[in-house]
């Protein structure tokens, strides 16, 4: 595996290095599903949680999935991968790697 594998990912989501968190509930706005609906749907019960069915697998859909991770961090859409061109394009606090001084990806201190 060569993504972060987040200890509160949701179960929902397939494989692959972009994934929402299961905060337990989502704010039911239905807007990253919306914008990213080749990517994104959403458990229709209680919990309302958004999840990736599927990943990006062109160009079209990796840049599709790079805007809705930083859309709504309400929702918590995360990219667990270690590319740093992605991570550079990825708003602060919603990748779980960073590039650091270096110019090396290491996982953010967040997860340490």
């Amino acid at each position: 595996m060569n993504y972060y594998l987040h200890p509160n990912r949701a179960k929902e989501n397939c494989s692959g290095p972009f994934y929402t968190v299961d905060i337990g509930c989502d704010c039911g706005c239905g807007l990253p599903e919306e914008f990213a609906t080749s990517l994104l749907k959403n458990t229709n019960d209680r919990r309302w949680q958004t999840y990736f069915f599927k990943q990006p697998e062109s160009q079209a859909e990796l840049e599709l999935a790079i805007k809705v991770v930083n859309l709504c961090p309400i929702h918590d859409i995360r990219y667990g991968g270690k590319d740093p061109e992605i991570i550079s394009q990825i708003s602060s606090g919603q990748s779980d790697y960073e590039v650091n001084a270096q110019g090396v990806v290491v996982l953010n201190q967040e997860h340490t």
